[in-house]
């Protein structure tokens, strides 16, 4: 799935900066994370703005992190939705790994709902992006990915327009089987479901349930429903302690009276979402028939990247072939061969 080539880095400052990777051009950075970092790039000879993960497997210390370097790529590459990043193509240059994934500029979400004149989203606006939400996590748990760090970083807003959400960085996520449960626990310890706090327990999609759970509330009230106390004088230890007692409580009088306000639907599904006793917690396809989630109760529908009709497809490789003046059958060959390769990368970004 990954192709080798060399990279171009200068050093400016004292500080050195990757300029390009195969056929992209480095623009600016996005954010960065413990192990790996996300790059705004161009691609070259299509001139399409593209999101790139670097990871450097020399900094990473953590023996499963390498073990499962390509797992998030593997992932991607199962998933195709509209509500959820896209896999171009991946990279390796040297003790470097790139994925190369479709780009969102409309920011995330928890800045998006910081800067409301509120403070929080109204509910219309909510249940919107709630819709997609729940479409995405059933084209996800349909094909056996638990995404294990569903929050409101990790959802992005296409473009300016902020109609459209994409869920991203699938780095923590893995594959789910009744005969083969999750039991690794990781995430964000304020969107983690009550299970995942107990060393060795078992688990399954019904994780990323309660963290939906937490991303709804924080839409509609602009905070989230369990916190810990972050005063400087409180100890690490301690603050986990107070946020596993919050979290393992469930929703308290406090909580449901800063949701009074919403719909009796909404609250309803708050109420199942967080749920603390995982069996007893909404399922997927409970959820995709809730009235909050629904159509007037009827099944949510599902928006997924339809397949290119064959005069699409012919019209793609031809502007690939003419891009990189090589004949059409080359140029299908390739992205036979190699669907994440560098002719596929084109393939998949037009």
């Amino acid at each position: 799935m990954t192709r080798s080539l060399d990279s171009a880095v200068v050093r400016t400052n004292g500080k050195k900066s990757l300029v390009n990777v195969g056929r992209y051009q480095m623009l600016k950075v996005l954010g960065k994370g413990n192990f790996a970092r996300v790059e705004e790039a161009v691609h070259t000879l299509l001139n399409v703005k593209v999101a790139v993960k670097v990871i450097d497997t020399s900094v990473i210390r953590e023996d499963y992190v390498i073990k499962n370097l390509t797992r998030e790529a593997k992932i991607l590459s199962m998933l195709r939705h509209a509500n959820i990043v896209r896999l171009y193509e991946t990279i390796q240059c040297g003790s470097v790994y790139y994925l190369v994934i479709e780009l969102a500029t409309g920011g995330d979400l928890y800045t998006h709902i910081k800067n409301q004149p509120l403070g929080h989203l109204d509910e219309k606006t909510a249940k919107v992006y709630g819709r997609q939400l729940v479409a995405a996590l059933e084209h996800m748990h349909s094909r056996g990915v638990v995404h294990r760090d569903l929050k409101m970083e990790n959802i992005m807003l296409q473009d300016a327009r902020k109609e459209q959400i994409k869920i991203v960085d699938f780095g923590l996520s893995n594959i789910y089987t009744g005969d083969n449960p999750l039991k690794t626990h990781c995430g964000s310890p304020e969107y983690a479901a009550p299970e995942l706090f107990v060393v060795g327990k078992k688990y399954g999609p019904e994780v990323d349930l309660w963290s939906l759970g937490v991303v709804f509330y924080a839409m509609a009230t602009g905070r989230l429903p369990f916190q810990s106390p972050r005063d400087g004088q409180t100890s690490s230890e301690e603050r986990r302690r107070q946020l596993l007692v919050q979290i393992n409580r469930g929703l308290t009088t406090a909580q449901k009276k800063s949701i009074s306000s919403m719909s009796s639907e909404y609250r309803n599904l708050i109420n199942r979402l967080l749920m603390p006793v995982a069996h007893k917690r909404i399922t997927i396809q409970e959820l995709c028939f809730h009235p909050w989630i629904g159509n007037d109760g009827k099944n949510l529908t599902k928006t997924s990247h339809g397949e290119l009709v064959a005069m699409e497809h012919n019209a793609i490789i031809d502007e690939i072939a003419e891009a990189k003046s090589t004949a059409r059958t080359t140029i299908e060959r390739d992205i036979l061969q190699s669907k994440y390769g560098e002719i596929g990368g084109m393939y998949n970004i037009k």
